[in-house]
Parts: C-alpha cells; structure tokens; sequence
C-alpha cells in the first residue's frame, strides 16, 4: 500500500507547546496557555482517545457553549464499563 502525505492547501501558523512530565489533561492545558494566553475566544480540549466522537458532536457542543456564553461547558457520556475514564458525578443517585 502506498502512503500519500497530506498537505494542507492553506498557509497555517501552528505552535507545539511541550509537556515534559505529563501530569494530565489540566497540566496539558496549562502548558499551551503561552502560545494561546494571547488569544481571543474558546478553546476547545478533547482528550485524543476518546472514541466515537465525532465532529457533528463537537460542533453541536461548541454551538451549545457559544451559544450559553459559558465559560467552560463539559461533555460526558454514560458507559456501562467506565474503567480508565474519569469520574463526574450527576446527581446523588449515581453510583460511581
């Protein structure tokens, strides 16, 4: 199978800020603010194994956010096996 390389038709500016000890998703954050601490409007964080999400469901989410004028709106999902995730409980009937 041959691999093509893709390349972007339009002219990007892309900063890699780097996490040297990983502590995180919070800690991650935090290491991106100086390359966008400058910057006006929302930024969106997603952890990179998330599976099934898709980009019909971030948008309804960005859309959402917006739309609230939140300052932090947070996405979760009911699985029955949860293991490795993190935990956000609803209510008091929810048992973790």
């Amino acid at each position: 199978m041959e691999r093509k390389l893709y390349k972007p038709t339009w002219a990007i500016s892309l900063a890699m800020p780097l996490q040297a000890e990983q502590l995180g998703t919070g800690h991650a954050v935090l290491q991106a603010e100086s390359a966008l601490g400058h910057l006006a409007g929302s930024t969106l964080v997603i952890c990179g194994d998330t599976p099934l999400l898709t980009a019909e469901t971030l948008s309804a989410l960005f859309d959402y956010h917006q739309a609230q004028g939140a300052g932090a709106t947070i996405l979760t999902a009911v699985t029955e096996d949860a293991t490795g995730y993190g935990r956000i409980v609803r209510d008091a009937e929810v048992k973790c």
